[in-house]
């Protein structure tokens, strides 16, 4: 990277480090992102202990069992026998002002193992996954969102153009993020620190609390 670069990407983590403090975001939070998607039997990040490419089927339906969870599938295909399980958490997180939200959770199973975990219908400052994660490696435009991606965490985040929050995000390996780059899923936009700017307000804040 030449010098230019870095000295523009230097600029843009002091200017978030000054606008992050001051950002009203999680009023009732107790723990950060990376807490909440880790746990002590994965190696990297994942649902409550459910991790892409490593927990199977059979582990899957054993903690859904354990923890009385009511799912419904897609069925499976005789050539790929893949799977989608859904089910809605109302108990976690709360609103910020103490009000329950049911947050969506799909996970897909192509074959025996988890490959893909999403979480859908929350609401996230783009600066509390900044300010947890740091920069995303890239960023890309898909339909009207914006894919902000980690894959060394594992992680893409979805933000809406428009109201420049984040409203869902998904748990992968780090060899299908970096695949969708190749292939051309999410095409990165390039950079030059206006995108993630535009997606920082001061006045934002989370409707997703933990």
């Amino acid at each position: 990277m030449n010098k230019k670069k870095c000295s523009l990407w230097t600029a843009i983590i002091c200017g978030l480090l000054l606008i992050l403090p001051g950002c009203d975001s999680q009023p009732a939070a107790n723990i950060t992102l990376p807490e909440l998607l880790s746990h002590p039997g994965c190696n990297s990040s994942c649902w409550q202990g459910i991790e892409p490419e490593i927990t199977n089927r059979e582990q899957l339906l054993q903690y859904l069992e354990e923890n009385n969870i009511e799912y419904t599938t897609t069925p499976g295909t005789p050539v790929t026998n893949a799977e989608y399980f859904y089910w809605s958490i109302g108990n976690l997180p709360l609103s910020s002002d103490g009000e329950v939200i049911l947050v969506d959770v799909a996970i897909y199973v192509p074959t025996n193992r988890v490959a893909d975990i999403s979480i859908g219908r929350i609401d996230l400052c783009v600066s509390t996954v900044i300010r947890d994660y740091g920069l995303p490696r890239s960023v890309s435009l898909y339909d009207s969102s914006y894919v902000l991606a980690y894959p060394s965490q594992q992680l893409m985040f979805f933000a809406d153009v428009q109201l420049a929050k984040v409203y869902s995000f998904d748990i992968r390996s780090q060899q299908l993020i970096e695949e969708d780059f190749v292939t051309r899923t999410y095409p990165p936009i390039p950079q030059d620190g206006s995108t993630i700017e535009n997606l920082i307000s001061e006045d934002c804040v989370d409707q997703f609390s933990y």
